[in-house]
């Protein structure tokens, strides 16, 4: 209806208009060898990001959300990246901080201001008590797993309606009742859907008021060149006989990918 035609009709997502250029263009592979050393891999919290078309389409829709400073809700299933697409983002940004809030059954507001106390400085000014990033421009106080406390008896989450009184009203009150401002502070969150087991349904209040982006797991070709290169980085070490086996990365990497694929 609107006379455009993008380069990939079958996959729609992996299609982007290039404002340059003026002209469409689709995301494509970017994995060089040797982008990844064994050294990259010692810190399993903190694995490499190997861009697939499907990460740099995740990343490219995420971008803009931390570009234009809003808070926002990345959703997907367990252990599907979206961790990893956060921290790829905020690496990249200059004199930005992220606090990671790890949620649990129990965790609350006093949890959620504990932290923003360790990483605010509290100033005056004519409105009141302000809290503002400490060592940084601005601070991205990421909240993992918001859906796991458990509601109250009214189906009531407290921490939602602390963050939602936050993204709101761009504050809260404190136990003196007396209201603080934040600034130069962005809510990230992340969680799985609520059909999850162990997730709770949150309160559309506060999700009207937060942008939502969903992801999904890569599918089992967009796995191939994330292992392989992480293994072909693990085989040309010296210790696995200096590189002799680097030739069957593919192989092994496949092999892999179906064993995952029929266990799961």
């Amino acid at each position: 209806m609107a006379n455009e035609r993008p380069i990939d009709p079958k996959n729609l997502l992996f299609n982007y208009y290039d404002v340059g250029m003026q002209k469409w263009n689709v995301f494509v592979q970017e994995t060089k060898q040797g982008d990844i050393k064994i050294e990259d891999l010692s810190d399993p919290a903190a694995p490499p990001i190997v861009k697939t078309t499907a990460i740099q389409r995740d990343l490219a829709l995420v971008k803009p959300l931390f570009d234009n400073n809003e808070n926002f809700i990345l959703v997907g299933p367990d252990g599907c990246g979206k961790r990893l697409i956060i921290r790829n983002l905020v690496q990249q940004m200059k004199n930005v901080q992220m606090a990671v809030i790890h949620c649990n059954a129990r965790t609350s507001a006093v949890h959620v201001i504990q932290k923003l106390s360790q990483m605010c400085s509290q100033t005056t000014n004519s409105m009141g008590r302000v809290y503002r990033p400490k060592e940084c421009q601005r601070l991205v106080l990421f909240l993992k797993d918001i859906n796991l406390p458990i509601p109250d008896k009214y189906e009531t989450i407290q921490l939602i309606s602390f963050l939602q009184q936050i993204v709101c009203y761009k504050g809260f009150y404190d136990t003196n009742l007396e209201f603080v401002s934040l600034e130069r502070i962005q809510i990230v969150c992340s969680m799985n859907p609520s059909t999850t087991i162990g997730r709770h349904k949150i309160s559309s209040r506060f999700t009207a008021n937060v942008r939502i982006c969903y992801m999904d797991y890569p599918e089992a070709e967009q796995l191939l060149p994330v292992y392989s290169e992480i293994m072909r980085a693990i085989l040309v070490h010296e210790r696995f006989g200096k590189g002799a086996m680097a030739n069957s990365t593919k192989r092994l990497s496949q092999f892999l990918i179906d064993l995952y694929s029929n266990v799961k």
